[in-house]
């Protein structure tokens, strides 16, 4: 009922086996790539937490300093086999006094020399896990970003470079027919034709790479604010976009997002010429600068694809 009328029940049953089966294989790609990135983020997010667990333990470091430092000051009133010292801390701002604890077995100058000991141990390990937890996180954004890929996709095509992606971090294994030397065809990025304006959605980051590479500096870039999106660009040629133009982009850009639930999702857009990529940045991710904020409802706007 409602349908387009099929020339026999012959072709309806055809029809009605083919979307179905393409319904099938699509879920059955979506759940191993799904399955893939998911497994990654966890082991990601055990790091991270891992990793922020050791440095709450080196947030100790300036303390410590400052026990040696009062104890070394204070050789002379301490004495072997003391437990503990309460002494006049000129470091807070009202002259308190702190506790310390001491080992008994040492003598005063070894106790001041474990707590800077242990403040250098804990001073290296800050320096290391910082830029550690800044890594991870990175790593932990970017599995984010491909499963909002994937779980924005609609069709086979969205999977080709999602597959390819996962299996260049290592993550997935291509099928044979992907590893026989032959150079594949590129899949094209989402398009749109929108009064007058030509506009490009990536389907992943690894089109998102590239629709950023392919695009004129003065074209116009989108992306979510604080959300994984695709990235969008508006073809200009010259010509001063439309708020109506950059409203419609926008809306693409939330649609195709982490956001897609919400309303109002602000989208960033600039000057494709302020948008860089970073040294060894992951696919996908990118700075920017010179930039406005506008507010969009997710919209497909799949009656403007071309």
């Amino acid at each position: 009922k409602g349908g387009r009328r099929k020339p026999s029940l012959m072709h309806a049953e055809d029809e009605f086996y083919t979307v179905k089966e393409n319904k099938k294989s699509f879920e059955g790609k979506k759940r191993k790539l799904e399955s893939a990135a998911r497994a990654q983020k966890k082991k990601l997010e055990k790091h991270v937490k891992e990793t922020l667990e050791k440095l709450k333990e080196a947030d100790g470091a300036e303390e410590n300093k400052i026990k040696g430092e009062l104890l070394t000051a204070n050789l002379y009133r301490l004495e072997k086999g003391m437990r503990y010292i309460e002494l006049e801390n000129w470091y807070s701002e009202n002259d308190e006094t702190i506790k310390i604890p001491l080992d008994d077995q040492l003598t005063p100058a070894k106790n001041a020399q474990k707590y800077f000991k242990l403040y250098a141990k804990q001073k290296r390990a800050k320096e290391i896990l910082q830029p550690r937890l800044q890594t991870e996180r990175n790593e932990l954004a970017y599995i984010e970003s491909v499963l909002t890929c994937i779980s924005v996709a609609e069709t086979d095509e969205d999977f080709s470079e999602i597959q390819t992606e996962l299996a260049l971090a290592g993550l997935l294994k291509l099928p044979p027919e992907k590893k026989d030397g032959r150079k594949k065809a590129e899949i094209p990025f989402r398009s749109f034709v929108y009064d007058g304006f030509q506009i490009y959605a990536g389907r992943n980051n690894l089109q998102n790479d590239r629709l950023l590479k392919v695009s004129d500096p003065n074209d116009l870039w989108l992306h979510t604010q604080k959300y994984h999106s695709s990235h969008v660009i508006i073809q200009t040629q010259g010509k001063t976009v439309p708020d109506s133009v950059i409203k419609f982009a926008s809306e693409i850009c939330a649609y195709y997002s982490d956001g897609r639930s919400g309303d109002k999702i602000p989208v960033d857009y600039c000057l494709k010429k302020f948008v860089k990529k970073t040294n060894k940045s992951k696919a996908g991710f990118v700075v920017y600068t010179d930039y406005k904020t506008a507010l969009a409802t997710p919209n497909a706007h799949k009656e403007y694809l071309v």
